[in-house]
């Protein structure tokens, strides 16, 4: 059908939204599995005595990715657009920096600095999108659209205009120099690179004693579950600082 059901829409956006979470958290590198670019329907199982020796699920359809009477297309062109990113403003490699702005289990909102210049945003609240939402980052300067989870490209509602220029503000917030505000739709992600930074932006420390905590696999655990937890958790360049609830 034209319009997607709600299941098939969450499922989309989740689907990509996982994707860039893992691509950006994972660490140095990103591994995809045959078909799963594009969210491929059916799993991979080879002829063996417990399914008869059939064949049926011995094979990949690559031709649902390129069907554009399907929805498999927009998954592909985000999962290529992601690779185009990461090659054309570099985040996944040795070292890379990285730094937790904001993480909130009452908005449901995650957002980290990582490689260079680049701030990631995450909404996963169902329902709620955020207008002038205040983000902290290290870097000062103009930024704009890198990748954006809702753009009509990628079977989103098109709701962040991808010609706005962001000018961040001179101002300590969140533990960072500057501060910029930005529209989240509900159940999105989007990237936003300084292309053009502020003479006073200092370069980020990428050596080892300053990355946050992510770096550790416990990092990564704490903040893909904390938004859905019971209980407050602060990760800042130090490591984490675990609050338990009442």
């Amino acid at each position: 059908s034209q319009y997607p059901t709600p299941i098939i829409e969450r499922g989309i956006a989740l689907h990509k939204m996982i994707r860039l979470l893992t691509y950006s958290l994972g660490g140095e590198g990103y591994l995809s599995f045959m078909g799963n670019e594009f969210g491929h329907p059916e799993w991979i199982d080879f002829p063996r005595e417990g399914n008869g020796f059939s064949y049926h699920h011995a094979r990949r359809r690559w031709d649902l990715a390129h069907n554009e009477d399907l929805r498999y297309k927009f998954l592909f062109r985000f999962d290529a657009k992601m690779h185009k990113m990461a090659s054309e403003t570099p985040f996944c490699y040795p070292q890379a920096h990285q730094y937790v702005v904001t993480q909130t289990n009452e908005d449901m909102v995650i957002a980290f600095e990582k490689g260079n210049r680049l701030l990631f945003v995450f909404n996963f609240h169902t329902s709620n999108s955020y207008t002038g939402y205040r983000f902290g980052t290290w870097w000062g300067g103009k930024y704009k659209i890198a990748l954006d989870s809702d753009a009509l490209e990628f079977d989103g509602q098109g709701r962040v205009h991808h010609d706005v220029v962001h000018q961040t503000h001179e101002e300590w917030f969140n533990k960072r120099p500057y501060w910029l505000e930005l529209y989240v739709p509900a159940r999105t992600c989007q990237v936003y690179h300084c292309f053009e930074p502020d003479q006073k932006t200092v370069s980020c420390d990428c050596s080892p004693a300053h990355h946050s905590a992510l770096y550790s696999s416990a990092g990564i655990l704490m903040l893909l579950f904390c938004p859905f937890l019971n209980f407050p958790v602060k990760i800042d360049r130090d490591g984490i600082d675990r609050e338990a609830a009442c």
